[in-house]
């Protein structure tokens, strides 16, 4: 669903494109089944699948753009034609088809996508922008490519990215971060206009069609775009503080070109200014009087990095934290392993990478043969990002199939290929883990694979989002969707638990969702029930060393 300027609604219902005008909206609100859900605009060619696909619409409605799985990008028209020949001999609203205009493959970029946008030029024309966030190759760097859509797309910004762009409402802007500069860019020319230096943004927010709230690491500021001037508003952040003269002065993280920011607190007028060169005070902070000193000290809790200490200098003679929290130890955090199987294909590779990072946590990507050999991109891509690599075997089949006459020495020859395979694409060695593929193992499978120097790694395989709403029909087998499965694992934590998570979607049969694809949600549930999450080499390590093993 989609607001247009204007305050209409745009939303598309598997292939039929619905228009609900906003004077309107109440009235079907009330009687939706008497009026029906919109006015048609028109059909897509193809269904809209809202798991995967995302669309922008302009104002009329009359042009669409979709994304779809951020592989293909589609830029459709109405048929006007169709349209003016209905006045004459009216058609009903559902026969009435968009026309394909331009078809874009994101497949093409120099990185995989991570996610895609779609805006509309602030000209006459109104053209569709494609905004693409994605993870370049050999590199891992975060970078941002701005296409201007038409006969042949056109480049019109390249940037590293920090935050994601935002539209002005009048639609003749576009502003995003980089680095520690906010960029504003005229969406007509494409052209920069303004910059905002001095800070990373975090966030920001436009405040009409001229001015933009500014959150920094450090300061909030009010940016007046067309004047170029801001205001401070108010600090985020602050590295360290004291009082002097009656006076709070705060000092901020250093600036890009290395200048450190002083601000005081007026507590007459309950605002913050900044302080200029020469207006700063002498004085510092003392740590120590006549009774008492204090200093810094080691937290013994892990959710304080250190303590502050009061000692007492005169009788009795005492030390104590002053925030007796910090003292508190808590109990050692129990620990799971988040592994991600990279076996059927890539699709949510760059969304698997993405939310690694932005959760700062540890995983091992289990890589198999047949991954290898589809996707040598990719799999130098996971290499590179830094987390652990471990071996699926070279091949993508049930090994307990009656088909197959495993021995091990079928066993220690599969883990090797796929050592040769991972190190030619990537040139880096695998760790020495593997799991079967599909976690289908017996224990002479597992007593081979030690004796090529593997561990094997066990998975909580119950419930998995591996079944199918076909398998769930003629197996009987319960489906789950990908919320129901993160509900339920997170009930089911136990120190030592190692969570799978596929990385793409299966290639054969239908499912709704998949976890990859609300893998922040899992972290956050894993998170939230006060354990931490760790690579299964940590793990495997951990447990061998509680038993006396070595690895």
């Amino acid at each position: 669903m989609e607001w247009t300027p204007r305050g209409d609604i745009i939303y598309i219902n598997g292939d039929i494109v619905y228009l609900i005008q906003s004077t309107e909206l109440f009235t079907r609100a009330l009687y939706a089944k008497l009026l029906g859900s919109g006015r048609i605009t028109g059909r897509l060619p193809q269904r809209f699948n809202p798991e995967t696909d995302s669309f922008s619409a302009c104002d009329d409605g009359l042009q669409i753009a979709v994304c779809c799985g951020e592989k293909t990008a589609f830029w459709y028209q109405a048929d006007l034609s169709q349209e003016e020949a209905s006045r004459k001999n009216p058609k009903p609203e559902g026969c009435r088809f968009y026309k394909n205009i331009g078809c874009y493959p994101l497949t093409q970029t120099d990185g995989i996508v991570i996610r895609s946008q779609i805006f509309w030029s602030g000209d006459s024309a109104k053209k569709p922008v494609l905004w693409l966030d994605l993870i370049e190759y050999g590199t891992c760097a975060k970078k941002s490519l701005a296409y201007v859509l038409g006969s042949k797309p056109l480049l019109a910004v390249q940037t590293s990215f920090n935050t994601r762009p935002r539209l002005s409402p009048d639609g003749k802007h576009i502003a995003f971060s980089s680095n520690d500069s906010l960029f504003v860019y005229s969406t007509i020319s494409w052209k920069q206009e303004a910059v905002l230096k001095g800070e990373q943004v975090v966030s920001f927010v436009w405040s009409g069609s001229s001015a933009i709230f500014a959150g920094g690491e450090s300061t909030v500021r009010l940016w007046d775009v067309s004047n170029n001037e801001y205001i401070f508003l108010f600090l985020s952040s602050v590295e360290k503080a004291n009082w002097d003269a009656g006076h709070i002065f705060a000092y901020t993280k250093k600036d890009s070109s290395g200048k450190e920011n002083v601000f005081s607190f007026d507590s007459a007028t309950e605002n913050w200014f900044h302080v200029q060169k020469g207006q700063k005070s002498d004085l510092r902070a003392s740590l120590t009087n006549g009774y008492y000193r204090v200093y810094l000290g080691k937290g013994r809790n892990d959710f304080y990095e250190n303590a502050i200490f009061v000692r007492s200098l005169s009788l009795p003679v005492k030390t104590y934290p002053l925030f007796a929290q910090s003292q508190d130890p808590v109990a050692n955090k129990k620990r799971v392993a988040l592994i991600l199987d990279a076996q059927d294909n890539a699709e949510g590779l760059a969304q698997v990478l993405s939310v690694l990072k932005e959760f700062n946590v540890s995983a091992t990507f289990f890589v198999n043969g047949e991954f290898i050999r589809r996707y040598p991109q990719e799999t130098k891509q996971i290499a590179l990002s830094g987390f652990e690599c471990a071996s699926s075997f070279y091949c993508n089949a049930n090994l307990l199939d009656n088909s197959f006459t495993i021995d091990a020495d079928f066993i220690k020859r599969g883990l090797g290929r796929n050592e040769d395979e991972f190190y030619s694409a990537t040139g880096k060695e695998l760790s020495p883990l593997w799991h079967a593929p599909f976690y289908l193992a017996d224990e002479k499978m597992r007593r081979a694979g030690s004796a090529a120097g593997y561990t094997y790694v066990e998975a909580y395989t119950e419930p998995s989002d591996r079944i199918t709403l076909e398998e769930s029909l003629l197996l009987a087998k319960p489906y789950k969707n990908a919320s129901q499965i993160i509900d339920e694992l997170a009930s089911s934590l136990t120190d030592g638990m190692v969570i799978p998570v596929n990385v793409g979607a299966l290639p054969s049969g239908n499912r709704g969702d998949y976890l990859y694809q609300k893998l922040g949600i899992l972290i956050s549930a894993i998170l939230n029930k006060g354990y931490s999450i760790v690579d299964a080499g940590t793990l495997v390590l951990t447990e061998m060393e509680d038993e006396g093993e070595e690895f």
